[in-house]
């Protein structure tokens, strides 16, 4: 793969981040959470792992409730369809843990060079005070963000289009003064192209970019082709 040159960022005024798996380090963070599940020992936990995430997006894509609820019931019924059976206090840790997940090693200081190109804003499917916790140490570093769409705030989940809808009304912008940066194009490349919106696709699994969308394997490797 291939990263752009140099992406083109004429009229851009608002970069745009998923946080999980973009910023935060999502697949070292569960891995970690799932290990620390008793009833897990000797299980294949990258199959669970990714059986979970499929399990997943039937929730979100029903009646919102938080996230965290859905980090306990996307848990419970991986466990049980394995014939596994999970305690209150599994469950409750393994929400519980997201906040402690770490960045990657380069989200910060790529960061602190992209908010040089424009505003930096966060569209995230987690509640506020999680997405804060999260960010913290980011912020202490110095990297600001000017908005921060989670979804208690607009009782929805990616990929649907609501997050979307209220970053566009919060910055008061149109779609061609945003860059979307993410890295899972279920939740955010793929519903930000239909919407209009320019995307890049931040590829840390190694899985390939999408057709037409410019891809990069890092966010310090954006910031390169940024000219940061």
């Amino acid at each position: 793969m291939s990263p752009p040159a140099r992406l083109d960022t004429s009229g851009i005024e608002v970069l745009s981040f998923d946080c999980y798996g973009t910023i935060i380090d999502w697949d070292g963070g569960i891995a970690a959470a799932f290990a620390a599940v008793p009833a897990f020992r000797d299980q294949d936990l990258p199959a669970l792992v990714a059986e979970r995430e499929e399990i997943e997006k039937h929730f979100l894509a029903e009646p919102y409730r938080p996230y965290r609820d859905i980090l306990r019931a996307s848990l419970q019924e991986t466990a049980a369809r394995h014939g596994l059976s999970l305690s209150r206090d599994d469950l409750d840790a393994f929400a519980a843990s997201m906040p402690t997940w770490p960045p990657f090693p380069d989200s910060t200081s790529a960061l602190l060079q992209l908010q040089r190109h424009g505003s930096l804003a966060i569209l995230s499917n987690v509640e506020r005070e999680v997405l804060d916790a999260s960010l913290a140490p980011l912020e202490r570093a110095g990297v600001r963000f000017s908005a921060k769409i989670t979804a208690d705030r607009v009782h929805s989940y990616k990929p649907a289009r609501a997050h979307f809808d209220a970053a566009l009304a919060e910055l008061e912008l149109s779609a061609s003064s945003i860059l979307h940066v993410a890295g899972s194009r279920y939740h955010d490349i793929d519903p930000a192209a239909q919407l209009g919106w320019r995307a890049v696709f931040v590829d840390r699994r190694g899985d390939g970019g999408g057709a037409g969308t410019p891809t990069v394997r890092s966010l310090a490797e954006l910031a390169r082709s940024l000219g940061s």
